[in-house]
This record gives C-alpha cells, structure tokens and sequence, in this order.
C-alpha cells in the first residue's frame, strides 16, 4: 500500500522594475533623482551548518548527508521512532497470534476430515449390518423355495408333510423375529447415522466462518503491514539517515 510522496510547492516571486520616463527637454537635463535604498528582504530559515569538532550522529546508524537535523526535528524525530517500534511490537504480536489460530484452523479441518471418513465409528457395523441383512434375504428365499416343493409335493406322507410343515412354520417364526431385530437395528444406525451427519455439518459450518473471519482480520492486518512499512520508509528517509547533534540529543534526554 502506497501513498502520494508529499510535494514541497514553491513559490516563484517575480519582482517587477517599473521605469518612469519623462519627455525629452530641450534645455539642460535635470539631474536624475537618486535611487531609493532597497528594502531588506526576509531569508529563508537556513540549516544549521556544521560547528568545528562537534560530534554527529544518525538515528539508524547510517548517514546520508544533508542538512543536520535542529534539536525540535530531532525532538521530532525521536518521538516518531518510538511511536514506530511500538507498532512495530504490536504488529508482530498480532501477527504470532493469527499464526497460532491459522495452526489451530487447519488441526480442527484435519480431524473434521478424518471423523467424516470415519463416520463416527459406523461404518463396521453398518457392514456388518449389510452382511446380516444379505444372509436373511439369503434364508427368507431359500424357505419360500422350500414352502414352493412342500406345496408341490403329493406324494409326501401325513406324518412327513406334518413335520415338514412345523418345521417350516418354526422357520418362519424365527425369520420373523430376525426381521424385527434386523429391522430396529437398522433404524438405530440410521439415526446415529443422521446425528453424526449432523454433527460434521455444524462442525464444517462453524470452521468456515473461523476460517472467513481470519481470512477479514489477515486482509487488515496486511494492510496495517503495508502502511507501517511505508511509514518506516518515510522515517528513515526524513529522520533516520540524518544527521544530529549529540549533544541535542543529551539536552532532549536531560528534558531540554
């Protein structure tokens, strides 16, 4: 992120010469008038120039010429550093404690993932259901085959069609009572099933908007990055790489 550099204006001031003529004479010329004194214009404001055998310094260690800094610039100057470094020591505080959530984030997605696959601990005894089921179906067709050749059969005798038919009727009384069984098991599953499908949903919900809402919170605190660096780049361009005084700078410090 990139400001506009600020612009000094300057202001071009023209001073105009006004003549005055008179029309020529034909007798002895009159002596010019004299020249009125000039009035003292104003100076700019002049950097301090250096003094012979005083010591100099630079706030960032390094010098890039130029004028020294005057004891309020430096002032200045040092307010504005500390300002600095103390954004600079929240900014990477802030940024430590995104990083710790982002680790946070992706642990919780990891192991979102790996309960939706596992599905709760279901899926072995959803197959063993479907096995269970699959050998009922199995015995439920061999007995209407059964039922079919009983019914079939004219040739049994009385006492072998009797006990082929009870043994047919006890068949289909313990079937009935898989059936029951297999029947309530299933629901159980399936509504545990539904739970758990329900508890991943609000699960990945809720990790989404954790997720949106740092995604907002690294967006502005990037942008917060970009304007501190720009800033210590104006810092070391104004107020860094200049000169001062030390002894200025021993005279702020004593509260001068």
């Amino acid at each position: 992120m990139t400001s506009m550099p600020a612009r000094r204006i300057v202001v071009a001031l023209a001073l105009m010469l006004l003549g005055s003529f008179t029309a020529a004479q034909t007798t002895t010329p009159a002596k010019p008038a004299p020249k009125p004194a000039p009035k003292p214009t104003a100076k700019a404001a002049e950097p301090p120039a250096d003094k012979p055998g005083e010591k100099t310094s630079s706030l960032s260690g390094k010098d890039s010429g130029g004028a020294i800094l005057t004891r309020d610039e430096l002032r200045a100057c040092m307010v504005r550093r500390d300002e600095l470094q103390g954004r600079v020591s929240r900014m990477e505080v802030a940024r430590a404690d995104m990083d710790k959530e982002r680790a946070g984030i992706q642990q919780d997605q990891t192991q979102l993932k790996a309960d939706n696959e596992a599905a709760g601990g279901l899926r072995p005894l959803v197959e063993e259901m479907q096995a269970r089921i699959k050998q009922f179906q199995a015995d439920n067709e061999a007995l209407s085959k059964r039922i079919s050749a009983f019914n079939d059969n004219k040739n049994i005798s009385r006492a072998d069609a009797e006990r082929e038919r009870g043994e047919i009727n006890a068949t289909i009384e313990s079937l009935k009572i898989r059936e029951k069984t297999l029947a309530a098991e299933r629901e159980s599953l399936v509504a545990r099933n539904e739970a758990h499908n329900k508890s991943i949903q609000t699960r990945n919900t809720e990790l989404q908007a954790r997720i949106e809402a740092w995604n907002e919170r690294n967006r502005k605190l990037n942008g917060e990055g970009d304007t501190l660096t720009e800033d210590r780049g104006k810092w070391t361009t104004e107020c860094g790489n200049r000169r001062y005084r030390e002894d200025d700078e021993k005279a702020i410090q004593a509260g001068k």
